[in-house]
């Protein structure tokens, strides 16, 4: 069987800054996390030592794999949000931390909306500001907010910047509510963003230390990096779209996008560039799911007439979509507020500030996510050895598969197949797989 490989290599290139930079410890939190593992994969690659803090070594055994890992990476475990002090020893000796860790979820019952977002998500935040407040070398602060704490829907004409702040979300008065018929677990995701940085800059400003850079993305979508990926939101979100959810339709939110690596970029840039200041959105595509449909099915997996029928279809009516919101798992409350309304953002400030001046394209993003997706089994209902059998270095004979292969993917997908007609479907979206049945 033939095999067709790469040499492992980042996607988004390291630039000259990052080339010059003087090297640092850094801490990042939630390191096994889906933009966490491509933050620490670029670190790494620049010649930084990580301090990868997590809450399980077994969910982060593939981190080691990545280049230079064995030189410097440290895995810290039983990191925990909640338990105060359980950052310190992985902060301790660092020059910066990258605050990822954060809990997503959306449709939360309203009587799980503290446990399950706000509590983590805001006492996670001084829980590791505190651990920076007892580490002297700390300089340098980079959170990983998003673009939730900057709206939950876009109001009709405007365009936001950094400079707005989400007071559209629900949540016992904390802030004030926009919405329409609102309930405690309305918007209750961007309640929790929204609440954790404004603790994250609470702490900055009480203290002359060590100073706070906040990126702000928007829906991260992009290839991930291990089969545990596949609980992060945006996979889910592309899960739904290739196994079929919308086929009957989709609601029509039109929404800002960015590449999972432009966002692990963005985070070395905060780290090293001295001027860096405030909050950066992240915002430089378009995502609907009309938009992603018709980018997969003009790219190689659209040879697929299997993969195509299962898209999303076409949108449907407000109403329609109203009445048969439950049965396609769809907030209401979302459409009635964010049905047919396009989000307008000035993300100039990363451009000028960061050096962010180019981007993965979209259809690359999109086209890349899904064919990862499929060769790392994360779509069940497609047989992972007609996409991305073997590969070449740690493999099964495929008389031996029995069950759905689990595959690391390093950031640029390169796809592993048996004959020029399946490497046709993929084209050159390739996924690099070290590929172990589950």
């Amino acid at each position: 069987m033939e095999a067709v490989t790469k040499p492992l290599e980042l996607r988004v290139p390291l630039c000259a800054a990052e080339h010059e930079a003087a090297k640092r410890t850094v801490c990042v939190t939630g390191a096994s996390g889906y933009v966490a593992a491509f933050v620490v994969q670029r670190l790494l690659a620049a010649g930084h030592t990580v301090h990868a803090a997590v809450r399980s070594r077994a969910k982060a055994q593939f981190l080691t794999r990545l280049p230079g890992a064995g030189k410097h990476l440290r895995v810290f475990e039983g990191c925990d949000l909640l338990v105060p002090g359980s950052f310190d020893a992985a902060v301790a000796g660092c020059d910066c931390v990258m605050h990822t860790a954060s809990p997503f979820a959306i449709g939360v019952r309203a009587d799980k909306v503290q446990e399950t977002l706000i509590k983590p998500a805001v006492e996670g935040t001084r829980n590791v500001l505190d651990s920076v407040n007892r580490t002297p070398s700390v300089g340098r602060v980079v959170l990983t907010s998003s673009i939730t704490a900057v709206l939950s829907y876009p109001i009709p004409g405007r365009t936001y910047t950094e400079a707005d702040w989400n007071d559209q979300a629900s949540g016992q008065g904390q802030l004030c509510c926009l919405a329409v018929h609102a309930t405690d677990s309305e918007y209750a995701y961007e309640l929790s963003k929204t609440l954790a940085e404004k603790a994250a800059w609470e702490a900055a400003g009480a203290q002359g230390r060590w100073d706070l850079v906040a990126l702000l993305p928007g829906l991260v979508f992009g290839p991930p990096m291990d089969f545990g990926h596949s609980t992060a939101q945006s996979v889910h979100v592309m899960r739904r779209m290739l196994r079929g959810d919308m086929s009957v339709g989709y609601p029509e939110y039109l929404l800002k996008a960015v590449d999972v690596r432009d966002v692990a970029k963005a985070h070395a840039m905060a780290m090293i560039t001295p001027g860096a200041h405030g909050r950066y959105l992240l915002t430089p595509h378009d995502f609907s799911f009309g938009h992603v449909k018709r980018i997969i099915a003009a790219g190689p997996l659209g040879k697929d007439r299997g993969i195509v029928r299962r898209l999303p279809s076409e949108p449907l009516f407000k109403r329609l979509l109203w009445l048969i919101a439950d049965l396609i798992n769809i907030e209401r409350y979302r459409i009635y507020q964010m049905y047919g309304v396009e989000l307008h953002t000035d993300g100039s400030r990363c451009e000028r500030d960061l050096g962010m001046t180019s981007w993965v394209p979209d259809a690359e993003m999109y086209n890349q996510m899904a064919a990862t997706m499929i060769v790392m089994g994360m779509c069940k209902w497609m047989e992972p050895l007609k996409y991305a059998p073997l590969c070449a270095a740690d493999s099964l004979a495929p008389a031996a598969y029995d069950g759905p292969w689990r595959g690391s993917c390093w950031d640029s997908c390169c796809c592993i197949v048996a004959d020029a007609s399946q490497r046709a479907i993929l084209g050159s979206y390739e996924v690099h797989n070290e590929v172990k049945p589950r």
